[in-house]
């Protein structure tokens, strides 16, 4: 994530705190950070998504939806998945 040569001149240059990585946009030095300098354990195992927060993580959604192994029900919701797992579980039981 390079914008070297893509900064307007006489815009203020942003700097990482972690590292040397400069930009003039906001937005490049948040994906940066979170791309760089965020815990592994954040990370979606199903997209690229990174969450700043375990909280953030949990109510996360992917792009692509998620489907219950059992019925084929799908959602983009995790929580929605776990709640419909956990209504099927008490069902079948």
């Amino acid at each position: 994530m390079d914008n070297k040569g893509l900064e307007k001149p006489g815009k203020q240059m942003l700097t990482c705190q972690n590292c040397d990585q400069q930009t003039s946009y906001c937005n490049s030095l948040k994906e940066h950070k979170r791309n760089k300098h965020t815990d592994p354990s954040l990370k979606c195992k199903l997209c690229k998504y990174v969450a700043y927060g375990e909280a953030d993580l949990k109510i996360h959604t992917c792009n692509e939806s998620l489907c219950c192994g059992e019925c084929g029900y799908r959602t983009q919701s995790r929580s929605h998945l776990i709640r419909h797992m956990e209504v099927l579980n008490t069902v079948l039981s």
